[in-house]
C-alpha cells in the first residue's frame, strides 16, 4: 500500500508526508529539513529560495510504501494497481470539472488525490527523513 507522498532529492534522500499530505507539504518538510527558516513566521529572501530551488534539483516525486520503500509516480501506479489499492470515489478532474472513472487516475501520472480524501484537518503531521 502507498501510505506517504514522497520526493527523492538528487543527494538520494528521501523526504515524505504521510497521508493525507499531498506533494506540496513534502517541499515544506525539505524546506524546513536543510535549514531554512519557517516560512510560516520568519521572512525568507532570495539566498533562501535559491538554496532551496538548488537542493530540489533533479528531484522525483513518488510515494513511500507501508514497506519504506521509495517509488517513482509510474512504479506507484504500478504498485497500487498490484496490490488492489483502491482510488478514492468521486474525484473530479480539477482541470476538466468532470468526474474521473474510480478505476482511473485523474491525470497522466499517480497523484496523491487519487490516494486519500482531501477533506483533512490541521492535526495532521508532517515528516522527514532518509532512507
Amino acid at each position: 500500500m502507498i501510505v506517504a507522498a514522497a520526493i527523492k532529492t538528487s543527494d538520494g534522500k528521501t523526504w515524505s508526508a504521510p497521508k493525507p499530505k499531498r506533494h506540496h507539504h513534502v517541499f515544506d518538510v525539505i524546506w524546513r529539513g536543510i535549514g531554512l527558516p519557517d516560512t510560516n513566521c520568519v521572512l525568507f529572501d532570495d539566498m533562501d529560495r535559491r538554496r532551496f530551488q538548488d537542493y530540489i534539483r533533479g528531484h522525483v516525486s513518488g510515494f513511500v510504501t507501508d514497506a519504506g520503500e521509495f517509488l517513482d509516480r509510474d512504479a506507484s501506479l504500478e504498485h497500487v494497481r498490484a496490490c488492489g489499492q483502491p482510488f478514492v470515489k468521486g474525484r473530479v478532474d480539477s482541470a476538466t470539472k468532470k468526474p474521473v472513472p474510480d478505476d482511473e487516475i485523474i491525470g497522466g501520472v499517480l497523484t496523491s488525490e487519487d490516494l486519500w480524501d482531501s477533506s483533512w484537518g490541521p492535526s495532521s503531521s508532517m515528516m522527514g527523513h532518509g532512507m
